[in-house]
């Protein structure tokens, strides 16, 4: 793996990361295409910004158990809920 920085700067959620960069199969993952975080739960207005603006992301893939997404939920970006059991 090159030594490109991954970690996000964001202050409301923790282990924000880009996985650009990062080799699959070969090939290598596209800069600023995918992102991974814990829960969006206590995402600030100001951390939220950041995401729509500088990574301009499309579509938030949730792979939470279900009560973990009852018990704190997103924030209204455009999620994608994947079954989850529980």
């Amino acid at each position: 793996m090159n030594n490109m920085k991954h970690s996000i700067d964001l202050k409301s959620i923790g282990n924000a990361r880009e996985l650009g960069g990062f080799p699959v199969d070969g090939k290598t993952v596209k800069r600023g295409l995918l992102l991974r975080a814990s829960s969006l739960a206590a995402l600030s207005a100001e951390d939220r910004r950041v995401l729509e603006t500088v990574y301009r992301v499309a579509a938030v893939v949730d792979f939470r158990m279900s009560f973990e997404r009852e018990r704190f939920p997103d924030p209204v970006m455009c999620v994608t809920l994947l079954p989850g059991g529980g």
